[in-house]
């Protein structure tokens, strides 16, 4: 394994390194214009490899193994192939099957320590092995039946305990569907860190089929926090732009992959490039930046994302369109957003529409464009009309969107999204249990009639398992949750409870950083969130007790280090631990605590809430 891993290394850095000849006009050497670039650096990462019964001639070339990694590439007497190529189907154990899939024996996953391959996971179907000599089975690992021996008294997978000469079986969980389990639990104990981690190893399987659906399809997808839906849309997005993707399922022009907020970006960039071969295709963007950016704003602007119902309504958008080809009929070439924004301040609506006079009355209480730019409430508004008139070459010849959180976008921003969208295609991703505001959708019927997909063009599916949270966790936060959304069923079923730490006004502060700190050191290599309604208020806490900004949403006082979140900016992310402040505070919507609910679900293994004031009362009855 180690020396298929070295060659594959080699192979994709000779690759990359590779000079590009140019052949065009001479002058294109001087002015640079025209030249092609530079292969992109693949990181080599090799997942396993899959042993099949029996030798295949048509793919394998008589071979009766094959690996899968990041990239394809011919070694001295393996093949790798790219994990978007239909035959990894078999490694993932897809729905889709290719036809290797029939004869699959046998597959391995990999566990790497310090860049090198250190133990493997193999899977055969009836049981899971894990190994750690990982040299000895450089030869054929499947000659003979693997001994049952115990786990390491600690429990933790191999890679993690002292080196072992033997191998380790793994009863699978029965009924479960998971896919190389053993792998799975392991990585999901590994501590947590700002980027989010990779998973390509240990895809299941309906997270594989979700991410390969050809992309000139639209997906629903939904499920509870932590289901993986985040980690479906970064494949997703790798895979749609893959070189080695079937034709069939890929398209020729970019892929949008949007998020919530900036930490987010910042959380999947890192995955989303490692896993493309055509990284510059993807763009990765939270909605806010998204908006400003095609609207020509350097700043986000200030204030709520709507003060009213109506700054949220996808008919303001369709008015917004209407009012720009009225300005271009007055100021045809030398048309501004100025101009289109001045003639919809104009009124300009029929009698025909649905509450005219209300319509007429809101657009012309619009405030002046100079202010307007400073109000976030119109900037979906502004967007729309910027792209009718000026629009952003950055975001031209987009193909598919994919949305994650999509509970939390308003009708008008949907509206403005689609605009981009030249087929028309999405994955969506998200949870209605989580929405944070009355003024986004209350269905996806809602969202998928303002993106013009009919009934029968797409495709839904949920997604049940819990891979982040405990299940003590999920059981505490479910009961915030309407009766009818159900509970959700954790991979990882065991854990400490959620703790409630009640505590007077006076020492909310010192007793919150007294968790921290304890969390902190119990969680010593992972990530602890600090998460409260008011963000500026727990930043003055910290900053009244010595602790300091460093970076991004980090805080430190030179000893601990803590993510300092709103249930706003937390969306998306997870922690090792988390401590929920004043959960009282938070902000209901349609008499529900999807904010809340949000917040507490951030945390992977360990929650804490403290609170002076009274608990909502559904937690009350939960303690």
């Amino acid at each position: 394994m180690r020396r298929v891993h070295r060659e594959y290394e080699r192979e994709l850095a000779v690759r990359s390194s590779e000079s590009v000849r140019y052949a065009g006009p001479r002058n294109g050497l001087w002015t640079g214009s025209g030249l092609p670039t530079r292969p992109r650096k693949i990181d080599a990462v090799l997942l396993g490899r899959v042993e099949l019964a029996e030798a295949d001639m048509d793919v394998l070339n008589g071979r009766t193994s094959f690996f899968v990694g990041s990239a394809h590439a011919e070694l001295r007497d393996v093949e790798v192939f790219n994990w978007t190529a239909p035959v990894a189907c078999a490694f993932f154990n897809g729905a889709d099957h290719h036809d290797l899939c029939r004869t699959v024996n046998r597959v391995r996953t990999l566990f790497y320590e310090n860049g090198e391959v250190s133990t493997y996971v193999d899977d055969t179907g009836s049981h899971v092995v894990e190994h750690a000599d990982i040299d000895a089975d450089d030869r054929r690992a499947n000659r003979r039946p693997p001994l049952a021996v115990p786990r390491t008294r600690s429990g933790r997978p191999p890679h993690e305990d002292q080196r072992i000469e033997s191998h380790h079986v793994v009863e699978r969980a029965q009924g479960r569907g998971l896919r190389n389990s053993a792998a799975l639990h392991a990585s999901l104990a590994l501590p947590k860190k700002i980027a989010l981690a990779s998973h390509l190893a240990t895809l299941q399987g309906e997270q594989y089929d979700l991410a390969t659906k050809p992309a000139m399809h639209t997906t629903l997808i939904e499920g509870p926090p932590g289901s993986g839906k985040t980690v479906v849309a970064v494949h997703r997005a790798a895979y749609v732009v893959s070189g080695d993707t079937p034709p069939e399922n890929a398209m020729d022009g970019n892929v949008l992959l949007l998020g919530p907020t900036e930490g987010y970006v910042t959380h999947v960039s890192a995955q989303v490039s490692a896993l493309s071969d055509d990284a510059d295709r993807i763009r990765v963007r939270a909605i806010p930046a998204l908006m400003c950016d095609v609207a020509g704003l350097a700043t986000e602007p200030t204030g709520s994302p709507t003060r009213s119902w109506r700054d949220a309504q996808s008919e303001l958008g369709r008015f917004a369109l209407a009012a720009v080809t009225r300005a271009r009929a007055h100021h045809d070439d030398r048309l501004t957003v100025r101009h289109a924004y001045d003639q919809l301040r104009q009124a300009t609506v029929s009698n025909a529409t649905r509450d005219a006079a209300d319509w007429r009355r809101y657009l012309g209480q619009l405030p002046p464009f100079a202010r307007a730019v400073m109000t976030r409430a119109y900037l979906p508004l502004l967007a729309i009309l910027r792209w009718a008139v000026e629009p952003n070459p950055v975001y031209a010849n987009i193909e598919h969107i994919i949305v994650d959180e999509a509970q939390d976008l308003t009708p008008l921003e949907w509206f403005f999204i689609h605009r981009l969208n030249e087929t028309r295609q999405y994955t969506l991703l998200g949870d209605l249990d989580q929405r944070r505001s009355d003024h986004t959708p209350p269905n996806w019927e809602a969202v998928l009639e303002i993106l013009e997909v009919e009934h029968g063009d797409y495709s839904r599916r949920r997604l049940e398992r819990g891979y982040r949270s405990t299940q003590p966790i999920l059981d505490f936060a479910s009961r915030l949750l309407p009766r009818e959304s159900g509970a959700t069923q954790a991979l990882v079923t065991d854990g400490p409870s959620p703790r409630v730490l009640a505590t007077r006004t006076s020492e909310l502060g010192a007793t919150t950083l007294r968790v921290v700190k304890q969390l902190v050191a119990h969680h010593a290599n992972g990530t602890v969130a600090l998460i409260g309604h008011d963000r500026t208020a727990v930043r003055s806490r910290l900053k009244a007790r010595g602790w300091s900004h460093t970076r991004g949403a980090t805080w430190s006082d030179g000893e601990s280090k803590v993510e300092v979140h709103d249930a706003d900016s937390s969306r998306g992310l997870e922690f090792d631990a988390v401590v929920v402040v004043e959960p009282t505070d938070f902000t209901k919507n349609l008499r529900r605590w999807g904010p809340l609910y949000t917040s507490l679900t951030r945390a992977n293994k360990e929650l804490v809430v403290v609170h002076a004031k009274p608990l909502p009362l559904k937690l009350e009855r939960a303690r």
